[in-house]
């Protein structure tokens, strides 16, 4: 049985339409690894670089979203298994990157390997 369409009446607003999402895509060599204070330095200082290239290209704007790299944090080191590389959500790295997300008032997508409390428990990517 074919459904009956009743009309659809559309009507004119005045509001504006959705507004632009900005978004920030970054690209970060991972190959070495100088160790976790520089390079949280490093990651630091991209997210300050995406936000003031989106002020540039959109003044009084905000950054939405700022998505980094696959294993930007801890990547570059062969010789660090999974579990040494993992961070814990609450660590010191991520409080640095909660700080900037707050600064910005952005979100921000760490790609990570992430630890849960015990170092022995499992590891999520």
């Amino acid at each position: 049985m074919t459904p009956k369409i009743k009309k659809v009446k559309i009507l004119a607003s005045d509001q504006p339409g959705p507004r632009k999402v900005i978004v920030a895509t970054t690209l970060h060599p991972i190959q070495d690894f100088p160790g976790q204070e520089q390079r949280i330095f490093e990651i630091e200082k991209l997210i300050d670089q995406a936000a003031d290239q989106a002020e540039q290209m959109y003044p009084g704007e905000e950054l939405d979203l700022i998505v980094l790299p696959e294993e930007i944090l801890t990547g570059g080191d062969p010789n660090r298994s999974p579990a040494e590389k993992a961070l814990k959500i609450d660590g010191p790295e991520m409080k640095r990157i909660r700080d900037k997300a707050r600064q910005y008032r952005t979100y921000i997508v760490v790609p990570l390997a992430l630890a849960e409390n015990d170092p022995d428990e499992a590891i999520y990517n």
